[in-house]
């Protein structure tokens, strides 16, 4: 069986260079195009946020689709530094691929002084797209440097690509806006006569559209600064962006994804033939099942083969981006990604007659479902009918409408749960006939659950010694137990003692043990060192928290532009017990904390009762996006679980020491 290695960041570096710097321009003092002098005297007297670092001065692209699903594009862009931060938008980058051909590419520098500088060859490098242990692709990005940028530089491209399409369609996305202030951009899309284009729009109220003779245009600008933000959204959420699709109506075969359904098709038919199982393979099956009689637990069986005897290594060139390796192929090499491991499972499911089907799903992606299109998901899952599987009746959310969804890339998930990051996304479990967009249920925050304990005596220097607890229940504890179990303990001991730093700076860990069950993972230890105190008179401050947060830095008054996100739905309950010293008690009868809002809930009391100081602390974060006009219930929530993280309470000795 062949194998695929990739050794090095940049593809045939030498010979692929050589011929790439034919298309640049031989240098010499021809000086920037009008193009770019009518940019930059457009942008004269537009009013730019002096926190801006730099300004899209154009942000041009052509693109002609062509009737084989290819296309030409052809892209105009400049950008002004404003600032010493924003040097970094001098460079320009272009991914190419075998499809993807870069035919052309000049690029200017005006300097201030009006001096003007011609793109160089010793400018211009092509690496490797995604060179990581377990993932190899064929895509290249052409990247441009320039050195010594200095403010008010202003730096401008012309390029063209030449794409063809190996599907005989057109997919593409094209970014109008992320951060930056933008003066001016525009996108023309033409298609061929008959053809039909689908669009997926992102925030583009600022901009106008319209059709001129076939061509599709977007255009706009001045588009306003758009701060990076605490607590805001990954930027691919909230960019101002485009996503293409086009196809002929009525062709058969290829990317022509007119609905849902023939997005499905299409997959299947990638799937079909690499996932037959031949003669070899359906006996190593029948001998990992051979002493296993129910179809759910061979199921079990082959789901847990899969995961742990396949190594997880994408080789994704060429055709190998969308289409599978053959089942034997995997089941020999004993590696595969996500779509081969899915095939080989598929393949020993069909040798014990378990039906099942392949499954589009996105990762950390957003999945339009008024755009039909595979290409929009980036991951391969399974489902299996349960009604193949006599007696099923485990409780899941991975089991919906009747199909069981499972992910065997990830080492930590068993059958009946998924990984996190599935839950609450869009999959398309795909069919020769009626495939189905649908959307996994999402996690509430009793899915992720934390409990915490502590019960610690307190000396009168500061030293402390007592037991902790710590719980992880439901959608977290696989993955939580899994790292844990390929830890080393002593590795997991440094990374409490450093987590735990801010609350014990000299602290010793104990008796540590680790353990878990179906649906919980837990860790127990014993502690000792010491803890500030800081005094004044016969006053003593003491933190009471003794828990480690990652809590988020305080969100600042004023306007809001982005929505504001917080992460996962979680709930965290703690229970913190104070031994304290003889004759010392609580000082200060504050209120308990209480919060309510649509971010979540907080609450916090704290008793004191014959030298015992007990804090009850419980805060929920329900994972929900606040829009920027419900911006203060944010603040107010980040205000109130920094206190309760930092809570800080006032003892008194009574004179006692």
């Amino acid at each position: 069986m062949p194998k695929y290695r990739r050794t090095t960041g940049l593809r045939g570096p030498v010979a692929f260079l050589a011929a790439f710097f034919i298309l640049l321009p031989a240098g010499g003092v021809a000086g920037a195009p009008g193009w770019v002098k009518a940019a930059i005297a457009a942008a004269e007297g537009i009013e730019v946020d002096p926190e801006a670092p730099a300004l899209i001065l154009l942000n041009n692209t052509d693109i002609e689709i062509k009737a084989d699903g290819g296309a030409r594009t052809k892209s105009l862009r400049a950008v002004k530094i404003l600032s010493p931060s924003g040097v970094a938008e001098s460079k320009l980058v272009v991914q190419i691929s075998d499809y993807t051909r870069l035919v052309s590419l000049k690029g200017y520098r005006i300097r201030p002084d009006g001096s003007e500088e011609n793109l160089k060859k010793e400018y211009v490098v092509v690496v490797g797209l995604q060179e990581s242990a377990g993932y190899h692709d064929d895509l290249r990005r052409t990247v441009v440097v320039w050195p010594d940028v200095s403010t008010n530089d202003v730096f401008a491209y012309e390029y063209e690509l030449d794409e063809k399409d190996r599907f005989d369609g057109f997919f593409q996305s094209f970014l109008f806006q992320r951060g930056l202030p933008v003066a001016r951009t525009r996108l023309t899309v033409s298609v061929p006569a008959g053809w039909e284009l689908h669009t997926s729009q992102q925030a583009l109220d600022p901009l106008t559209q319209r059709v001129e003779m076939g061509t599709h245009i977007w255009e706009g600008g001045p588009l306003a600064y758009r701060p990076e933000e605490p607590c805001m959204p990954p930027w691919k959420y909230v960019d101002r962006r485009i996503l293409l699709s086009c196809y002929k109506p009525g062709s058969v075969g290829g990317s022509h994804f007119a609905d849902w359904g023939a997005c499905g098709r299409w997959t299947m038919h990638l799937h079909r033939e690499p996932s037959i199982c031949d003669s070899a393979l359906r006996t190593a099956t029948n001998e990992i099942i051979a002493e296993i009689d129910t179809p759910t637990e061979r199921l079990r069986a082959i789901a847990a083969y899969v995961r742990d005897n396949v190594r997880y290594v994408a080789v994704e060139i060429g055709d190998n981006r969308f289409t599978p390796r053959f089942a034997h192929e995997t089941f020999e090499n004993r590696y595969g990604d996500c779509k081969d491991k899915v095939t080989l499972m598929r393949a020993m499911l069909e040798a014990v007659e378990i039906p099942s089907r392949p499954v589009l799903a996105s990762i950390g992606g957003w999945v339009d479902r008024d755009f039909p299109t595979p290409f929009q998901f980036n991951h391969v899952i399974v489902a299996v009918p349960t009604a193949s599987l006599p007696g099923w009746a485990i409780e899941s959310k991975a089991a919906v409408n009747g199909w069981l969804y499972f992910d065997p890339t990830d080492p930590a998930i068993a059958l009946g749960d998924l990984p996190t990051a599935l839950y609450g996304s869009h999959v398309l479990r795909s069919s020769d006939s009626a495939s189905e967009l649908l959307t996994l249920p999402g996690l509430s925050p009793d899915d992720r659950f934390r409990s915490c304990f502590a019960s610690l005596v307190l000396d009168r220097d500061g030293s402390i010694s007592g037991d902790l607890r710590i719980t992880d229940r439901g959608a977290r504890a696989a993955g939580i137990a899994y790292n844990r179990a390929t830890t080393p303990v002593t590795d997991q001991i440094s990374d409490l003692q450093v987590r735990m730093s801010s609350v014990f700076p000299q602290l010793t860990i104990s008796d540590y043990a680790a353990d878990s069950d179906g649906d919980s993972a837990w860790i127990t230890l014993r502690v000792s060192g010491t803890v500030p105190l800081v005094h004044a008179g016969d006053m003593i401050l003491l933190r009471a928290n003794v828990f480690e947060t990652d809590i988020w830095d305080d969100l600042p008054r004023g306007r809001r532009v982005h929505p504001v996100w917080l992460g996962a739905a979680e709930r965290t309950e703690s229970e913190i017990h104070w031994h304290l010293p003889e004759g010392w008690s609580l000082a200060d009868r504050a209120d308990s904390i209480s919060y309510q809002g649509e971010p979540g809930e907080v609450t916090c009391m704290y008793t004191f009762d014959q030298s015992r100081l007990t804090v009850d602390m419980s805060t929920t974060s329900n994972g929900v996006l606040i829009d920027p006009e419900q911006y203060e219930s944010a603040r107010q929530y980040v205000q109130v679980r920094r206190k309760t993280d930092d809570l800080t309470v006032m003892l008194s000795s009574n004179g006692k020491e």
